[in-house]
């Protein structure tokens, strides 16, 4: 069987790579242990077992694309060094966990995610730092400012932070 992208584990992580995929209209299969397996069915999301040891990878699927998702470094490096071979893969996508191993992914010509940098991107994105100087008196304060925060006599400044939803 043909898939334009195969994920590889992950868990919770590959399941949403996957789902996140399919949504957009790929043709996307995931292969992971039994739970993970189980899971992305229930969702519509193709699904195969296999323990991803590279001896044993017991799935006979071919994919333009392979993306490799499991909670390790050293394991991602393995699979994604022999996804070419086992699965036809003309390119290779692996989620680095330790940004300091990224070289020894992009040496063996596998393109990565960084974990930590697109979860501390995201991060980021979500919380945001805003400066301001509050104002000196209550008569200068907006109307649409009811309860003004008070500024942060630490920092010298009003420093507010504002989570986004």
């Amino acid at each position: 069987m043909t898939q334009e992208i195969l994920v590889l584990g992950g868990g919770a992580t590959g399941l949403e790579v996957a789902g996140e995929l399919a949504a957009d209209g790929q043709s996307v299969a995931l292969v992971d242990e039994a739970a993970t397996v189980e899971r992305a069915r229930k969702t519509g999301v193709v699904a195969h077992e296999s323990a991803l040891d590279t001896s044993k990878l017991a799935v006979e699927q071919t994919a333009a694309t392979v993306v490799v998702a499991t909670p390790s470094d050293a394991r991602n490096l393995l699979l994604g060094a022999t996804a070419p071979h086992a699965f036809g893969a003309d390119r290779v996508v692996a989620l680095v966990n330790d940004p300091d191993r990224r070289e020894a992914f992009e040496d063996a010509g596998i393109e990565t995610v960084c974990v930590s940098a697109a979860v501390a991107r995201a991060t980021t994105e979500t919380v945001a730092v805003e400066t301001s100087t509050p104002p000196t008196r209550p008569e200068q304060t907006p109307p649409n400012q009811l309860n003004p925060t008070p500024p942060n006599r630490a920092a010298g400044t009003d420093e507010r932070v504002r989570l986004r939803g």
